[in-house]
């Protein structure tokens, strides 16, 4: 068979077009393969989110080279992983990345100067990773961060003061600070009360037999 010079053209033409088009939902058999789920962010949407916290478990820093070229994530789960923070790099190009979950991860701050670049990040949750203060300095440039959770993080209230303090729009969620607590008092013990059956319900019967209920009432006052 002989292709035109035009039709080949033609051919090359589409071939290109096909490899600049956003990656589609359930076109992801390698992510699917490491646990990771694709959705849509909505039906018309090119966007999408992939979520590896349910059955990506086992995902490592050498599988996070498979989403460097989803150019159109824009949510990404990662929590509970096996992530440390070396992966991360692969990220770096990810700049419609708008959400990412890093909670109960082995990231540290060393992994944090790779997520610098991402300019549209708006949500990072680090709960209960290691990070620190000095993790904290490599997010000091993200103008579009809205909200970052560090409850159980190495973080201090001054870290997280100095960060506030270049990004005034940013939400910082640091859980309870359980030190503040003061324990309770004891329940007061209470004396000399005098209980008597009540008279003002009738008694129900079951079917195989009597069935006795007692009401009582506090006449103690």
């Amino acid at each position: 068979m002989q292709f035109s010079a035009k039709s080949l053209f033609l051919l090359a033409c589409l071939y290109l077009f096909s490899l600049a088009l956003p990656a589609e939902e359930g076109n992801f058999p390698e992510i699917e393969k490491l646990g990771g789920s694709v959705s849509k962010i909505h039906r018309n949407s090119t966007e999408v989110e992939i979520d590896f916290h349910l059955r990506g478990q086992d995902l490592s820093d050498e599988d996070l080279v498979k989403l460097k070229e989803i150019t159109n994530l824009v949510s990404l789960n990662l929590g509970g992983t096996k992530v440390a923070g070396k992966g991360l790099v692969h990220l770096k190009q990810l700049a419609n990345l708008r959400r990412l979950h890093l909670e109960k991860t082995l990231v540290g701050d060393d992994g944090m100067a790779w997520l610098k670049n991402l300019k549209n990040l708006e949500y990072l949750n680090l709960y209960g990773t290691k990070i620190s203060d000095a993790g904290l300095s490599h997010l000091k440039d993200m103008k579009n961060l809205r909200r970052l959770y560090l409850w159980q993080t190495q973080t201090t209230k001054k870290g997280v003061e100095a960060l506030c303090k270049n990004l005034p729009n940013l939400a910082v969620d640091t859980g309870a600070d359980l030190t503040t607590l003061t324990p309770s008092e004891p329940p007061k013990k209470l004396g000399n009360l005098k209980w008597r059956p009540s008279t003002t319900a009738s008694l129900p019967k079951s079917k195989s037999g009597p069935n006795l209920t007692l009401l009582f009432e506090n006449k103690s006052k």
